[in-house]
């Protein structure tokens, strides 16, 4: 029971909640019972490893778009980089926290772009306490996520050399979603804070 109860304590409280919402692509699906079932997995990782109390809403739908294992659709805010560093202040609750606040200049300006504004994805908001600011996706979640499930083992039961991995893919589009995938070499400005 001691061993346990260590190792409980070195994992952050679950407080991240990521709810999927499924299109009728994967609902009506013969194989949508492990398409989901493999989701979840996904969708685990990251509540076990997240701490902030916050909802993200992920719509999954299965996509055929030719050349693509996966996509994702999010919605960002342009938000002073004054504001988004008091927040992320204001939330510092680590080490790691401490570490990146060392790391940032204080003031005005995005250290990155050279301008006043940063590009923050509503889940990674409302991570900060910055209420207000609501997805302008369909139905308001967070995300939406498309599978080429026809291009990838389902699970890992059955390892196909030629096609993608679901568990892979999915966790690198909710990666996008939640923020945590760089974007660094996009020329549309500011770059998202990943």
């Amino acid at each position: 029971m001691l061993v346990v109860a260590i190792l409980a304590g070195g994992m952050p409280a679950r407080a991240l909640v990521i709810t999927p919402s499924w299109d009728s692509s994967i609902t009506s699906d013969l194989n949508a019972g492990t398409i989901e079932s493999t989701i979840n997995m996904a969708i685990e990782y990251y509540q076990t490893r997240f701490s902030d109390p916050i909802t993200v809403t992920i719509e999954f739908q299965e996509i055929t778009t030719a050349g693509k294992a996966g996509h994702s659709s999010w919605w960002y805010y342009n938000i002073p980089y004054s504001q988004f560093r008091t927040a992320l202040q204001n939330d510092a609750a680590t080490a790691n926290d401490t570490i990146a606040l060392a790391n940032l200049p204080a003031g005005a300006n995005n250290p990155v772009t050279g301008t006043g504004n940063i590009r923050v994805k509503t889940a990674n908001l409302r991570a900060l306490g910055i209420t207000g600011k609501n997805s302008g996706l369909p139905g308001g979640v967070d995300g939406i996520i498309g599978l080429h499930t026809s291009r990838m083992n389902l699970s890992r039961d059955s390892t196909d050399p030629n096609k993608y991995d679901l568990l892979a893919v999915t966790e690198h589009e909710i990666d996008e979603v939640l923020g945590l995938a760089s974007s660094l070499d996009s020329n549309a400005g500011n770059p998202l804070p990943e």
